[in-house]
């Protein structure tokens, strides 16, 4: 795979050789491929063959790339590729944003279950250049952002929900039954001292009647009480939704009743389980991700299991596992990564209460 006269003339004009500037081709993160171009007799391009590639594009694709290979023969939407190799020899440039899904893996390789990419179709002389940059990271970056101010929103909402709710089912309790409660005994009196058969029976019926109402408030209050969900269930719900929405992955998220933390601790569960999760789907492919939150005495453990691929031998890149176990160590906590009985990966996350939240 020759670079041609102008790297010869950048080798000569800096020094370096054709071979370095190769390497340094070769060793881009982005992917990098150069097509001849096939023109029929109107001038109208008929296909692209692959004359130069890098290390990067061979690992996007799932087939072993070859010299002279056709792009109309070998990408999964060549009238698409070959329209912007079209406008790229037209106008001299072209650029294109697509993804990779699922229904793309016999021919690329994603790196998740979707990803991104930014391509810019540019010509090159006789050649059309195809150089793709992964723009999964900063999507998943982006869709976090928005997805955490979601989170305020809806946790915002859901807590005055929550305390209305509260507030309703406080004075049921503390008026309105405590009314029915002397009402019914009222009339319960009346009817051990009325003179009349009828008058008491029909009393002693109605101060029946309102027991039984006073049961069925405080049953409402209790139904209503147990269904108000815990704000930092809601806000690891919405930090794992737009996963959720993205892909086919499914989520279940479960916060132990006698969990109760803010501030701090809460911040690092919200990055934790936002962490995992993506890593899970992203790295692991993983269809189906549990996330518990449970007390343990004076600790907090956060669990977040999936049915992925499970760890690599030697993962790529350790740098979010490492925020993830300094985050905990900051807190005086620990945090392991293990893997899980039937396939797949846990995290597990620990770390202290603060002092005077152990009731």
């Amino acid at each position: 795979m020759e670079l041609g006269e102008s790297s010869s003339t950048f080798g000569a004009l800096t020094g370096i050789s054709n071979g370095d500037v190769f390497r340094i081709f070769n060793e881009l993160r982005d992917y990098v491929c150069v097509h001849s171009v096939e023109l029929d007799q109107f001038g109208d391009v008929l296909d692209a063959r692959l004359c130069a590639w890098n290390r990067a594009y061979e690992q996007l694709r799932t087939k072993p790339v070859e010299m002279h290979q056709s792009l109309r023969d070998t990408y999964f939407a060549p009238e698409i590729a070959i329209d912007f190799v079209s406008r790229a020899w037209r106008e001299g440039s072209a650029q294109q944003v697509f993804e990779l899904t699922p229904a793309t893996r016999d021919r690329y390789r994603p790196d998740g279950a979707v990803a991104h990419f930014n391509v810019l179709w540019q010509r090159v002389g006789d050649y059309v250049v195809e150089v793709g940059n992964d723009l999964t990271e900063v999507r998943m970056l982006q869709m976090q952002l928005e997805d955490h101010e979601s989170a305020s929103a809806t946790a915002m909402q859901a807590r005055i929900v929550a305390q209305e709710r509260e507030r309703i089912a406080r004075d049921l309790h503390d008026s309105v039954i405590q009314q029915l409660f002397a009402s019914a005994l009222l009339l319960s009196s009346l009817a051990g001292n009325s003179s009349s058969p009828d008058c008491a029976q029909a009393t002693q019926r109605v101060a029946e009647t309102l027991s039984q109402v006073i049961t069925e408030i405080r049953e409402c209050i209790l139904q209503v009480r147990e269904t108000i969900p815990s704000s930092l269930e809601m806000e690891l719900r919405d930090a794992v939704g737009f996963l959720a929405g993205a892909t086919a992955a499914r989520f279940v998220v479960d916060i132990a009743d006698d969990v109760r933390c803010d501030g701090e601790i809460r911040s690092n569960i919200r990055a934790v389980v936002r962490e995992s999760a993506a890593n899970a789907v992203k790295h692991g492919h993983a269809e189906n991700i549990s996330i518990s939150v449970v007390r343990s005495g004076y600790h907090v453990i956060v669990r977040i299991a999936d049915d992925g691929v499970g760890m690599p031998a030697e993962p790529s890149s350790l740098s979010g596992l490492s925020n993830l176990r300094g985050r905990a160590e900051q807190l005086g906590g620990s945090m392991t990564v293990g893997p899980r009985d039937g396939g797949g990966t846990v995290v597990t996350w620990k770390v202290p209460l603060p002092t005077g939240a152990e009731n």
